[in-house]
């Protein structure tokens, strides 16, 4: 019983569970164990893992440090696991090619779909993505530029420390950095890339 109760709320069907009966839930047990299968599933997994989790707090009327406490999950990662199943609930609007995290940074925007959307379209990692959310989140320009002046000194720190060890990979920043500057019509002596 359990675990089909899971996989219906894997398909998005688990608010026709909130308000039944008790006897028509499946028990805490049965939620238990299915989470625990469905942890050792990884990726995948975390889809059941997050039903299981948003059951038992919907459900079983169950208090974040309770599910806490029996799932071994921090009370913060049980509110992330419940709402990024909330912002996707419907395998259909999930993105197959992007992992679970991707959904969680997402759902914590105001808008998933569409961060999710962005994601797909720039094959942004995990942390791109976090950095593009962050700089969105920017209330003025100010901050904005700040943040890009701050990647930008990140990068230069690379990128200086790459050309200094020398060997391939100094040699491959090197011609991407002269092709941008060809495609930007910018000459050497406009750009002082490696100041000391």
């Amino acid at each position: 019983m359990g675990a089909d109760l899971v996989q219906e709320a894997k398909n998005s069907y688990y608010n026709i569970y909130i308000g039944k009966p008790q006897d028509k839930l499946p028990s805490l047990e049965e939620l238990l164990q299915v989470f625990t299968v469905e942890k050792e599933r990884e990726e995948q997994g975390k889809w059941g893992q997050a039903a299981a989790l948003l059951i038992m707090r919907e459900a079983l009327k169950m208090k974040i440090k309770d599910i806490s406490s029996y799932t071994g999950l921090s009370p913060a990662m049980v509110r992330e696991m419940i709402r990024t199943f909330t912002a996707f609930p419907q395998p259909e609007n999930r993105a197959q090619d992007l992992s679970f995290y991707h959904h969680r940074l997402a759902s914590a925007t105001s808008n998933p779909q569409e961060w999710l959307e962005k994601a797909v379209t720039n094959a942004w990692s995990t942390r791109q993505m976090a950095e593009e959310i962050k700089l969105s989140d920017a209330t003025n320009d100010e901050a904005k530029k700040k943040q890009i002046l701050a990647k930008a000194e990140k990068a230069i720190r690379i990128i200086r420390e790459i050309i200094e060890q020398g060997g391939e990979a100094a040699e491959y920043i090197l011609e991407n950095i002269a092709q941008i500057m060809q495609k930007n019509n910018l000459k050497q002596e406009e750009v002082v890339l490696c100041q000391q």
